[in-house]
């Protein structure tokens, strides 16, 4: 069985792919929003593939319903800034790098939502995060 942190390192390298794919798609001419509403759309044509393969498709609850439907609203708000941005910018690392902040804001929402303490290396985690983006902001 494979461990959360093997798939995470998965996932990072496939952002990072994913990134620069962007970013060379952006500079072909197609605009951020159309590029992410084509990026989710076939997104999603795989994931329902993969769905029918592998799992039991259910009927979420209503209370399920709405949560996707909250993260689906802030899931649009995130992408398609995030999309913009890379357009902007010469370095698509440097928005990507950014986006830690967003360990940030889970780290934080997870102290309340989830009763958790926060260790020593955790907060030095953040502190790191938080210089490193100021570093960045300073480059760019």
């Amino acid at each position: 069985m494979v461990n959360w942190f093997v798939l995470a390192v998965i996932a990072a390298v496939s952002f990072g792919i994913m990134v620069v794919l962007i970013k060379i798609t952006l500079t072909k001419g197609l605009n951020s929003v159309l590029l992410t509403t084509y990026l989710f759309t076939f997104t999603t044509i795989f994931l329902w593939i993969y769905v029918a393969l592998t799992q039991k498709i259910i009927i979420p609850s209503t209370s399920i319903s709405i949560l996707i439907l909250i993260t689906a609203l802030v899931a649009v708000i995130a992408n398609l800034t995030l999309f913009k941005s890379y357009n902007l910018v010469s370095n698509p690392s440097y928005t990507h790098a950014v986006g830690s902040i967003s360990v940030i804001v889970a780290f934080l929402l997870s102290i309340f939502i989830f009763n958790l303490r926060p260790d020593l290396i955790s907060i030095i985690g953040i502190m790191l995060i938080i210089g490193g983006t100021v570093l960045l902001a300073r480059v760019v």
